[in-house]
């Protein structure tokens, strides 16, 4: 963390994102007017990071994670991004999370998001990092977000 390196790497994710979202535009079968970005552990952490850079996201879910706490390069700190994301959030993290703790990572990173208040959640299960161990209760959180943000499924 912290080095060119690992800042090349940064950029190289963000272009994949910007990739894959161009894509999905070309396919007649995707509504473009209705993606979401969906991000895991590291995904949800740099998903911070992607969301704030690519407009085309009408809402993001964040599973398991939050604030790197580690010193970095300030265009990689996703502190810096943070209060640049403006759409609808939902944050879904485990209370006993080992990575990203809930005072030091999740909750600073919930408070810094620019969404409107009424616009961004923040669910704790009682879980480890892994908040898929509640799958029943993850997934009715997540499909209940998307029917909200981006309409039901028929």
């Amino acid at each position: 963390p912290g080095s060119i390196a690992s800042l090349d790497v940064r950029i190289q994710k963000e272009k994949e994102v910007r990739r894959s979202v161009d894509y999905l535009e070309t396919r007649p079968d995707i509504d473009r007017n209705k993606l979401a970005y969906l991000g895991v552990s590291q995904g949800s952490a740099d998903g911070v990071i992607f969301v704030a850079l690519e407009d085309r996201f009408k809402t993001a879910i964040f599973l398991d994670g939050g604030f790197f706490l580690s010193p970095t390069l300030p265009a990689m700190d996703q502190v810096n991004y943070a209060p640049r994301v403006k759409i609808p959030i939902l944050m879904v993290n485990g209370r006993y999370d080992f990575s990203f703790s809930f005072d030091r990572a999740q909750e600073p990173m919930f408070r810094m998001l620019g969404t409107a208040a009424g616009d961004k959640r923040h669910i704790v299960l009682e879980t480890p990092h892994d908040v898929s161990q509640d799958r029943p209760d993850l997934s009715r959180a997540v499909l209940a977000w998307l029917d909200k943000y981006l309409g039901k499924v028929n």
